[in-house]
């Protein structure tokens, strides 16, 4: 459940400098985002006790669920967009697939 409050909050954080524009930290940088949008997929990963190497993560995201991304969202996340409303899209897309993920696992 950690993962979840986590990646909600990089995806609220994101959501309120692209709204609002006021938040004068870290926030405001995409890299901080582009970072953060794959560690949460490395984490998503580390639940289901797989390990992982970073030069795979995208190979093994890709294998296990293939739809997360399309192939505009890998090259958004690969290309270091400065546009931060391309990340608040991918954390929704990593935040919902670890809400399945723990509903899953809890059936």
């Amino acid at each position: 459940m950690s993962l979840v409050t986590r990646i909600q909050r990089y995806l609220f954080h994101a959501r309120q400098e692209y709204i609002l524009g006021s938040r004068y930290n870290k926030d405001r940088n995409p890299k901080y985002h582009q970072k953060h949008v794959i560690r949460s997929m490395f984490d998503l990963l580390m639940i289901n006790h797989e390990w992982l190497d970073n030069n795979k993560i995208k190979e093994l995201i890709q294998d296990k669920h293939p739809n997360i991304f399309t192939n505009e969202d890998w090259r958004v996340l690969e290309s270091g967009d400065d546009n931060i409303k391309d990340y608040i899209l991918l954390y929704e897309k990593v935040y919902n697939l670890a809400l399945d993920e723990i509903h899953y696992k809890n059936i």
